[in-house]
């Protein structure tokens, strides 16, 4: 009976160390698999990094146009009419007029810009151009108060044209530019080599230029709808011809007259005739008369040389 007790504990001993072991085995191999397995991740994980890394250097510049992130808000502005007026008037007192043209123009918030008075060869009629600028809002009250200058219009023109599309689109125009500026500004400063930083501002340089111009003509734009111009040419009246008087007397005076004209021009033609013809008698005529004189006596005397007198 004892015998059988301790058989049977050996056993139990000898089947408990057995799993034991294999145990120790099981949970030792998964660890000797993880090992390499996870060195095996960090080597790729390192790997990765460098490739990251490789990649994250920076590659060749190369200069491409900039886009828009973004499109821009509309423009909102009011209408740009440019209004011009051209008058001529019939006045007694142009000067007069004219400084009445002048404290219009004043009185409107405007200025005279250039002012001009001319005067026919025989002082019968004179004329004066005066150029005013008044702002667009009062261009009506100008024109009324200019039609109530002088005695008559003979002549009159109002023009107007509608610039508002044109200043809309120089708006977006520069808007835009200046954009384009902004992005090339930013892409300098990135920009590490010399001929990287030259290629972008050669670029600026255009687009500066583009921007220039644009401001140019929106500033003209502007001046031209904002102020109106206005010509006004003010002419004195044209006198009428005067009659012709008839009559025996009339007419004797007439032909007495035509008479002493014709005879004026008649001495007048002599004289001249005479002035210009004796630089030529004295420069041309009369050496050509003494070489001529001269010339005739020498053949004169060579003939009477060659008449020899018989001998007896």
């Amino acid at each position: 009976m004892k015998l059988v007790l301790s058989s049977l504990l050996t056993f139990v001993f000898l089947f408990s160390g057995c799993s034991g072991r294999q145990e120790d085995v099981a949970s030792t191999t998964p660890a000797l698999i993880a090992a390499p397995t996870t060195e095996v991740q960090g080597n790729q994980q390192g790997q990765m990094r460098q490739a990251a890394v490789v990649v994250a250097k920076p590659a060749q510049y190369k200069l491409e146009e900039p886009q828009l992130s973004e499109p821009l808000a509309p423009i909102t502005i009011d209408r740009k009419i440019i209004r011009n007026g051209e008058f001529t008037i019939e006045t007694k007192t142009p000067t007069e007029d004219q400084r009445k043209l002048a404290g219009i123009a004043e009185s409107l918030g405007g200025f005279v810009v250039t002012s001009e008075f001319q005067q026919s060869a025989n002082q019968s009629t004179s004329t004066v151009n005066v150029i005013v600028r008044v702002p667009s809002a009062n261009f009506q009250k100008a024109t009324d108060e200019i039609r109530r200058t002088g005695l008559r219009i003979l002549h009159e023109k109002v023009s107007g044209k509608d610039v508002t599309e044109e200043f809309v689109d120089l708006e977006a125009r520069l808007r835009a530019k200046k954009a384009l500026e902004a992005q090339y500004f930013e892409i300098m400063k990135r920009a590490s080599k010399i001929s990287d930083v030259l290629e972008v501002q050669e670029k600026l340089t255009e687009v500066r230029t583009e921007i220039e111009q644009h401001e140019g003509r929106r500033r003209y734009l502007e001046n031209q709808s904002a102020l109106s111009t206005i010509n006004i040419s003010l002419q004195t009246p044209t006198p009428l011809v005067t009659a012709t008087q008839t009559g025996f007397w009339a007419s004797i005076r007439n032909s007495f007259g035509d008479g002493v004209d014709v005879a004026v021009t008649i001495v007048l033609g002599l004289i001249h005739f005479v002035i210009v013809a004796l630089p030529i008698t004295i420069l041309i005529l009369l050496p050509a008369g003494l070489l001529a004189r001269f010339m005739l006596k020498r053949i004169h005397w060579s003939k009477k040389d060659a008449v020899v007198p018989p001998t007896e």
